[in-house]
Order: C-alpha cells, then sequence, then structure tokens
C-alpha cells in the first residue's frame, strides 16, 4: 500500500497494490496452491523487505494488533499481514516493500487467494505508519489533518477491499473476510456496510479520495487525546455512507 502524499491540498495518494498475479487469480478457476516462499516461524510480527522467506507468527487478534502498534512508530514502509483467528496465526502476505516518492509500498500476493480458499474466516491487516508528507509551508491545521488521516482508508485501499471481495466470494462463498488499518491512533476496520451486502457495481468512491477533516474544524477543534479520536471518528461516520462501513477503535 503507498500511503499518503498529495497532488493539492486534499488530494491523498495512498492503497493496496494488487499485484498482476492476485488480479489474475480473481479470474475463473482454482485459486494457486502453496506458499510461493519458504515459511518461517518467527517470535514476533516485524517488516520484511526479503523475498526469501514468509513471516509467520502465533498469536490472537489483541496481540498481533499489540505488537503491530508497537511497528507503527518506527516503520519506514507499509506490511501486510492475514490474520486466521481459528488458528490464531499471522501469514505474512506483503511483498515488494519500499518507499516512493507518494508514499510507502507494499503489493499483495497471490498467495492470499490460497488462504481465502482454505479458512473460512481472515482479516488482512496493515500498517499505516507515521506521515511524511509534512511540508515546510504547512500550516499547524494541516500538519495535523495529515497525521489524524493515517487512521483513514484510502481510495485505493476501498479499491483494493472491492476487489479481493470479489476473488473471495468466488473462492470461499461461506467466508468471511474483515479489512483493518493499525495505526498510532489505533484500528480501523473498512468494508461493505453488511458483510453479505453485494458488491456494488459502480460505487462512488471520491469521499476516500479527497480529505475528509476541514481545516477550519481543525483550527477551532482542541489539540488533545480525545479531540483526535473524535475527529478521527467522525471522519470515518462521514466515510460510513453505503455501501460502506469503516469504524474506529481507538487505543
Amino acid at each position: 500500500m503507498t500511503r499518503r502524499g498529495g497532488q493539492g491540498p486534499n488530494w491523498l495518494i495512498g492503497g493496496l497494490a494488487l499485484l498482476a498475479l492476485v488480479l489474475a487469480g480473481a479470474a475463473p478457476g482454482p485459486a494457486p496452491a502453496g506458499p510461493g516462499r519458504p515459511i518461517r516461524d518467527e517470535p514476533r510480527l516485524s517488516l520484511n523487505q526479503t523475498m526469501d522467506y514468509r513471516q509467520r507468527v502465533s498469536a490472537d487478534q489483541a496481540q498481533g494488533e499489540a505488537q503491530i502498534r508497537e511497528l507503527v512508530a518506527t516503520a519506514a514502509f507499509e506490511e501486510l499481514w492475514a490474520f486466521l483467528p481459528a488458528q490464531d496465526q499471522w501469514l505474512e502476505i506483503g511483498c515488494c516493500e519500499r518507499l516512493t516518492a507518494a508514499g510507502s509500498y507494499v503489493g499483495v500476493e497471490a498467495y492470499v487467494l490460497d488462504l481465502m480458499a482454505r479458512h473460512a474466516e481472515m482479516a488482512i491487516y496493515h500498517v499505516h505508519p507515521h506521515t511524511r508528507f509534512q511540508k515546510e509551508n504547512y500550516t499547524a491545521a494541516k500538519r495535523r489533518q495529515k497525521v489524524l488521516e493515517e487512521a483513514l482508508p484510502s481510495l485505493p485501499d476501498m479499491e483494493a477491499m472491492l476487489s479481493l471481495t470479489q476473488a473471495q466470494r468466488r473462492l470461499r462463498p461461506d467466508g468471511r473476510l474483515a479489512w483493518r488499518i493499525v495505526s498510532r491512533h489505533g484500528v480501523t476496520e473498512y468494508g461493505l456496510a453488511r458483510p453479505d451486502d453485494p458488491l456494488p457495481e459502480d460505487p462512488d468512491l471520491r469521499p476516500f479520495a479527497f480529505s475528509r477533516l476541514g481545516l477550519e474544524e481543525l483550527e477551532d477543534a482542541p489539540e488533545d487525546l480525545e479531540a483526535n479520536r473524535a475527529l478521527i471518528g467522525r471522519a470515518c461516520a462521514d466515510l460510513s455512507r453505503p455501501p460502506f462501513r469503516v469504524t474506529f477503535r481507538p487505543w
């Protein structure tokens, strides 16, 4: 996922990068088999830029989220994991992690399709590091806007959610799939308003392309933890318009 830069005062760049192999795997036909690269059991979740192995960590949801929270403070790029609640396991599904002019980038491996086919319940997590898009001429409100937006899904995040939800429904019609972001602010869950809703044919994703936090609102709001949580919560509520739902759980 690239995350987030700017081509104008409100434009947000960022999101899950769907590799061509993943998109091809979403077409009719069997899911890819096997992990693709060796699995290495690790004691804790970490950012992994090498393709020499895939990390696997045994931890429940709360433990895994806490470990990702620790990574947020120093993470230079994004990483992506599939959490399997029935096994209390976390499997790395990101690759090609790097920094770009537009932000940090992580691709999604086709291995995720194999996991979808084999597991009835799964959550896809990615980390949103501290924003690096702070310009010298930004006002205090603009800087705060960029910081709080770390908790919000971007337009490409939503595009990836729709594409892979379609693949999951083909591979595992009885399956349940959740999408979550871990940031310094908390855990944000995003997706369809109801898990069994039909996929929209022509969804309006424009609300996810522009800032939901107004500069005037930020200038007038108190600068404390509770105010920040309230601002993010309101932004998520604003994004929760049919057919989508975005919720925020602060630390």
